[in-house]
């Protein structure tokens, strides 16, 4: 069984390293969680066995103990899981900070980031900054959509089905549509 923590995981040098050790911990997290099910239906068919089986009786509280045990290992793994993918997005995000970096020092173009109108779950609009409608997407919490594109100011170009053009948006900023 693997134990591995953020701190030693923070001491792997690459990002291979890091990807490595979420892929063992993921596994390690689904056989543990597969034995704590065996566990749970040992503990369903004791209880069922335990009015007319003195043995089975005698079984729960180890079971019991046993099911307690993986159960803090579950939690356990899923908080190492939790800092893997933390490691493991910063890992990336650097990455792409080095292309960015070495693209802009070979003379091309910087990615073109776009500023858009967020409608958070409470009703506010939010402006954040992503590097397509899907980064954003993929980045926002549930209960977070995205209203539309800024283009300047105050005119916002909506994005989804049923949404006015760029020009209509102008033209509403305006007061004229």
């Amino acid at each position: 069984m693997m134990n591995i923590d953020s701190i030693h995981l923070a001491y792997r040098s690459t990002a291979e390293g890091a990807q490595k050790i979420l892929g063992e911990l993921e596994a390690e997290l689904a056989v543990t969680k597969t034995r704590r099910n065996a566990i749970l239906v040992d503990v369903a068919v004791a209880n069922d066995a335990s009015v007319r089986d003195q043995r089975a009786r005698m079984k729960l509280p180890s079971l019991n103990k046993e099911e307690a045990t993986l159960g803090r290992l579950i939690r356990s793994i899923e908080m190492q899981v939790k800092e893997a993918r933390k490691r493991v997005a910063m890992d990336e995000a650097a990455a792409e900070n080095v292309r960015a970096r070495q693209a802009a020092a070979n003379g091309e173009a910087p990615p073109r980031l776009m500023q858009l109108e967020i409608r958070s779950p409470d009703g506010r609009m939010i402006r954040q900054w992503h590097a397509s409608v899907d980064a954003a997407r993929k980045a926002l919490s549930p209960g977070y959509e995205i209203a539309g594109e800024v283009i300047s100011g105050n005119i916002v170009s909506p994005i989804g089905p049923g949404t006015v053009s760029t020009m209509g948006a102008l033209l509403r900023s305006q007061g004229t549509s």
